[in-house]
């Protein structure tokens, strides 16, 4: 463990140190071009008169348009070269290996299970979506289907499979990329028959990444897989992983997953090189807003992996919107014992309550959020509490399992305070942090639940002692 960390340190430090030069570097040509745009308009025809020469003006527009253009060219060049391009998913059905659902919208329009609406229109990442539901969340208790899971780590940017089930005609199929796997993994869920018709295997097959590309075992034919279940394919040997535990690990990020650089660096190398192989998912559930969650991700670029879902606080935003709207002399947000992940607690001058309450209702419609709002107190202020209908974090999580086809056992939650309660509380296992405070801990002490467990080590060193002790197997990866 103490050669992890010291080895986790000097990453750290490389990282901090070397992570942004080359980006920098690329994209002085793009400062460079756009001053060449600038200064295609001389200052001194800026200057006012009274006779203006329209063809004149109209050639330095037309100059510093096409200057414009071309740096912005350059731009969309060097961010896709950097994994930025531009996505418009709307109106397709929702991939969470593709996009980060922020919640439901009822009566959308939008065929069920389908993007509604775009948050972002550019993102380094998977962007957060709206997907449209106007029912509830049903669980299936038809029996599943046989199929053959199958996680691939390649360099390959896009991957296929290729192959015969059961001795049919070959196919090509293509793989998902997982968020979490930073670039290096994909994923594969094939309906199968319950068995092959031997000697023919129940999936004969080799990958391809759509062009001149092809993996194929070491020795020479074809990769084979026997029965459903689920497998890796890394290093040119196909490996059965039904040993290990299903996990959908869903965790909270401040002072849990985030706050040691150390212990993130290595959680993030255990999930890459031990988790990513059997197929494990990670969910952030968190009270950041999305734009602060953003800030986050970028801080600690490198070490913090991007989740396969995010659970973020959209109620805040709009919170927010209307504070800047009425003035901190009107309104402010209560302390933060007031507030948890799916509420946002507020005091709002008697003045200024119904238009606060209008100008969020407004704002959070337009993304077809239904929300509460819960106006309480007496006197010159009054307390107003924003919930989204059926908010909390235990229906986030439960969404997420069934967004990302796990079933409940499979969930392991992580966190550190009162706020993650609810979380922790309907987890089949929770790992509960050393750093926890004082109001987890007393909730830990009353609930002496035998799916808690509380860690001697702190923050994501924490989460890997638990999962660990919860049987996923923590082991320093081989680098």
């Amino acid at each position: 463990m103490q050669n992890l960390r010291e080895r986790t340190a000097r990453q750290i430090a490389d990282t901090k140190q070397f992570a942004v030069q080359g980006v920098v570097k690329s994209f002085i040509e793009v400062a460079d071009n756009l001053d060449l745009a600038i200064g295609s308009v001389p200052e001194k025809e800026l200057e006012g008169g009274e006779d203006v020469d329209v063809e004149r003006a109209l050639t330095l527009l037309k100059r510093l348009r096409d200057g414009v253009v071309m740096t912005e060219s350059i731009m969309l060049k060097l961010l896709e070269k950097e994994g930025v391009r531009k996505y418009d998913p709307q109106g397709e059905p929702f991939d969470p290996n593709l996009h980060n659902a922020m919640f439901r919208v009822p009566n959308s329009g939008v065929k069920s299970g389908h993007v509604a609406h775009v948050i972002k229109n550019q993102t380094i990442r998977p962007r957060p979506q709206a997907t449209a539901n106007p029912q509830p969340l049903r669980r299936s208790t038809a029996a599943p289907q046989p199929s053959v899971e199958l996680a691939y780590s390649t360099g390959w940017s896009g991957a296929s499979l290729h192959g015969s089930i059961a001795g049919q005609e070959w196919q090509t199929l293509g793989l998902k990329p997982v968020v979490s796997g930073a670039g290096a993994w994909h994923h594969l869920n094939l309906p199968v028959p319950a068995q092959g018709n031997p000697p023919t295997p129940l999936l004969e097959f080799v990958m391809t990444n759509g062009a001149s590309g092809w993996d194929k075992p070491t020795e020479g034919g074809h990769y084979t897989i026997a029965a459903p279940g689920r497998y890796c394919l890394q290093h040119g040997r196909v490996e059965s992983v039904a040993h290990s535990r299903r996990l959908l690990l869903v965790t909270d990020l401040d002072d849990t997953l985030v706050g040691d650089d150390e212990a993130t660096a290595a959680f993030r190398d255990w999930w890459l090189a031990r988790a990513m192989p059997a197929g494990a998912r990670l969910v952030y559930n968190t009270g950041r807003a999305l734009g602060l969650f953003e800030d986050l991700l970028c801080a600690k670029r490198g070490l913090l992996p991007e989740p396969d879902l995010l659970l973020s606080a959209a109620v805040r935003d709009a919170a927010y919107a209307a504070l800047a709207a009425v003035g901190r002399d009107a309104m402010h947000f209560r302390p933060p014992a007031e507030q948890n992940e799916h509420k946002v607690t507020c005091g709002v001058h008697v003045g200024a309550l119904a238009r606060v309450a209008q100008d969020v209702r407004e704002r959070l419609a337009r993304h077809g959020v239904q929300l509460r709002l819960v106006a309480s107190g007496v006197g010159d202020w009054r307390f107003l509490d924003l919930v989204p209908m059926a908010a909390g974090k235990r229906q986030a999580m439960d969404f997420a399992a069934e967004t990302l086809g796990f079933r409940h056992e499979d969930i392991v939650a992580a966190g550190d305070s009162g706020n993650d309660v609810d979380m922790l509380e309907g987890a089949p296992a929770a790992i509960v942090v050393a750093n926890a405070q004082p109001d987890l801990l007393e909730w830990v002490e009353r609930s002496r639940s035998p799916g808690v467990i509380r860690t001697r080590g702190s923050r994501a060193w924490g989460i890997l002692e638990g999962l660990e002790r919860l049987g996923c197997g923590f082991q320093p990866p081989t680098l």
